[in-house]
């Protein structure tokens, strides 16, 4: 899309004209991988909670700030989903008339089934292996995509937001092709609202827990329907960075608004209250603000789109899902070298891109070049 001369002001062509051939912004990968890299650091040993929870230092305090950030990933991944998913529709709607459905579901299917089943048949056989092995009813669950409402009590990874993706997906070609712009302004809109509400809600429900307010459907859908909004109205989005510099100083500044709103209250672990509804309140807007500059910045300026930003982004499926089988075996070889707490941390890092990058290439990409078959919007080359 281009920019007109003033820098907070676009022009009235919409993507399908100024994009004939492909729609792709590869900044988006490079935010993928980010987002990554938070839950990631969310879920590594950077940091012992038990030297907090004893009077660990200020330096413990942040780390444990930053860990605590990295569960906004996910609600970054939501964001990302609705801007991405939206646009797709939007131009093949508008190129063709329509929304080819069935192609759409074969297409998501492509892409988020093989990967997510065999992580998902991993994980069980792991869990069996331990003597911890799933109730039938919650396997079938995760296999169904429904697994986030058994999350709670049977959680299995970061499956869980999986299903909350699927669920999105699998309504959200139906509004695209019955209903007009509008329409879906109105979806997205009620969406933001079902999501700050339904949390809002389980202030007063007693007994509710922090799992409710994170793993439920209800309680993400306002992510996803940013993304869609953004989406809906990139061509009227004011631009708020036009240089490398201003552009990387609203990423940087996300990202620290992120580990101060954790610093006060953590998005996970926490029963719902007034605070907790703020943390996700700046965590969801912080996330939605990501993609709102990387999608407005003039395309002749280039952030997180070098080589190995793009790289890392287009296997982030693959590490998202992986991570956590790797984690006990980094740790388990950190301990026996003495590497510590950065090692194993380092090394749980290097192992996932390394395994990721093998599955992308060995495994994902045969689904893919069959998912290009049923593209109606060419998108990542």
């Amino acid at each position: 899309m281009k920019a007109s001369g003033a820098p907070g002001r676009r022009d009235s062509s919409s993507i399908a004209e100024t994009r004939p051939e492909r729609f792709y912004l590869p900044a988006l990968d490079g935010l993928r991988w980010i987002g990554f890299l938070m839950v990631f650091l969310h879920h590594a040993p950077i940091v012992a909670l038990d030297a907090v929870e004893k009077g660990g230092g200020f330096g413990l305090r942040m780390l444990l700030a930053v860990r605590h950030a990295g569960a906004f990933g996910v609600p970054l991944f939501f964001a990302l989903s609705g801007f991405l998913i939206t646009s797709l529709l939007l131009i093949e709607r508008e190129r063709t008339g329509t929304v080819d459905v069935r192609a759409f579901y074969i297409r998501r299917i492509l892409r988020i089934w093989p990967a997510y089943y065999l992580a998902l048949i991993l994980f069980l056989w792991m869990r069996w292996a331990a003597g911890d092995g799933l109730p039938l009813d919650a396997g079938l669950r995760y296999a169904l995509l429904l697994g986030n409402y058994v999350a709670p009590y049977w959680g299995i990874s970061v499956l869980w937001s999986i299903s909350v993706e699927e669920q999105f997906y699998a309504l959200w070609p139906l509004a695209a092709k019955r209903l007009a712009q509008q329409g879906l302004c109105w979806i997205a809109i009620g969406l933001v609202f079902v999501g700050l509400a339904f949390r809002a809600a389980l202030i007063f429900v007693d007994g509710a827990t922090w799992e409710t307010a994170w793993y439920s459907t209800p309680a993400q859908v306002d992510c996803v329907g940013l993304g869609a909004l953004l989406a809906l109205y990139r061509d009227r989005l004011p631009r708020l960075a036009a240089t490398r510099l201003q552009i990387w100083g609203w990423l940087i500044a996300c990202l620290c608004g992120l580990i101060a709103a954790s610093s006060l209250c953590p998005p996970l672990g926490v029963d719902p209250s007034w605070l907790s509804w703020t943390t996700r309140l700046f965590g969801t807007g912080f996330a939605a603000l990501m993609v709102w500059i990387l999608v407005t910045k003039p395309p002749e300026v280039h952030v997180l789109e070098g080589r190995l930003w793009v790289g890392l982004g287009k296997i982030s499926y693959g590490m998202y899902l992986i991570h956590l089988l790797v984690m006990p075996l980094a740790v388990w070889v950190s301990d026996r070298l003495h590497l510590g707490l950065f090692g194993a941390t380092g090394l749980s890092l290097a192992l996932t891109i390394a395994l990721a990058a093998a599955l992308y290439r060995f495994y994902e990409m045969p689904f893919l070049r069959l998912k290009a078959h049923f593209a109606r919007v060419q998108s990542r080359p």
